[in-house]
């Protein structure tokens, strides 16, 4: 089994900050900017090539930057996009951190993992 960790695109607070240098206006919850979606289209356009192998579960935090970024990839794999609740920036979705932590939980292989199976969240 494998497993890849996909950074989000570029969100409104990431482009904030590069362009101000400054941490204050930031959103609790930003979504992707223009160039955060061209990051997710291209994203999806290279798993649509198959380079990185099957890929059987996708699982996003629930923050709308992430869920934007998993859409496209959802879709030209035809798999649904299962939120997982456990993965949020430290502090809750709402803190002004860039650090992202995951509460650490029994994942062994997908079949296994009834916790996230069973978070109650899917996007298709």
């Amino acid at each position: 089994m494998e497993l890849w960790l996909i950074r989000h695109g570029q969100s409104a607070n990431n482009a904030l900050e590069q362009q101000a240098g400054d941490p204050s206006g930031r959103l609790p919850d930003p979504p992707l900017t223009a160039l955060g979606h061209e990051q997710a289209r291209r994203l999806a356009g290279w798993a649509a090539q198959g380079d990185g192998g099957p890929v059987t579960h996708l699982y996003s935090s629930l923050t709308t930057r992430a869920v934007q970024t998993a859409a496209p990839l959802a879709g030209v794999l035809g798999l649904p996009v299962r939120g997982l609740a456990a993965a949020y920036e430290c502090g809750g979705l709402t803190a002004v951190v860039t650090e992202v932590a995951v509460k650490p939980r029994n994942f062994r292989h997908p079949s296994k993992a009834s916790n996230l199976e069973n978070s109650g969240v899917q996007w298709s």
